[in-house]
């Protein structure tokens, strides 16, 4: 028995593993929204607070007009369940301290 629980454990049903799917294409999309001007700050060597890009990534999901343009590809989904179960974190250097939450 204990065989089947561990074996029905790793296997996932098909709306798990469309919630995977469209987890992983909604983080692909936003942080391909943020990587030009992260790219910028590193090209033109800017000083940016951390906080200012983490914001903005987290941002995406309160402005109507950047989620129209992901949920135009996904219609059936309802952005009031897309959410970061954990804040964004950037870091960078050779010093990094995780903030408890």
């Amino acid at each position: 028995m204990k065989d089947f629980i561990e074996t029905a454990n790793i296997t996932k049903t098909t709306s798990e593993l469309n919630n995977l799917k469209i987890s992983s294409e909604f983080t692909d999309w936003t942080f391909k929204k943020i990587i030009e001007e992260v790219e910028s700050v590193f090209e033109y060597n800017k000083t940016v607070k951390h906080s200012h890009i983490q914001k903005k990534i987290e941002g995406c999901l309160e402005d109507e007009t950047m989620m129209t343009s992901f949920l135009k590809n996904h219609p059936s989904i309802d952005s009031s369940f897309l959410e970061y179960p954990l804040p964004i974190l950037i870091q960078s250097g050779s010093n990094f301290s995780l903030n408890k939450f």
